[in-house]
């Protein structure tokens, strides 16, 4: 399966704060891959080991952060950004 473009977002609204992750990602079909993955703290969450695990390799990363003053420029609304140089793994 070829990796597929993504956006993922979480927001905070007490806090004003957000950020935001464009790249592309994968999900992971292949059990050893799963295993190999696998980190002893998320067995309370899945004790049955059944889970879905998605792989996202990040492009560019928004954050916005009124609390701690990362807020951007007020010209162009445009919030601070990191753009990575990466690329998928096979």
């Amino acid at each position: 399966m070829h990796p597929a473009k993504s956006d993922f977002y979480y927001f905070v609204s007490e806090e004003h704060a957000h950020v935001a992750i464009s790249g592309r990602a994968r999900i992971v079909r292949d059990p050893r891959e799963k295993v190999r993955h696998w980190k002893d703290d998320w067995k309370d969450f899945y004790p049955d080991r059944n889970y879905l695990l998605i792989i996202v390799i990040p492009e560019k990363l928004e954050v916005v952060s009124v609390k701690h003053g990362i807020v951007g420029d007020s010209i162009r609304w445009t919030p601070p950004m990191v753009t990575f140089k990466s690329r998928m793994p096979r």
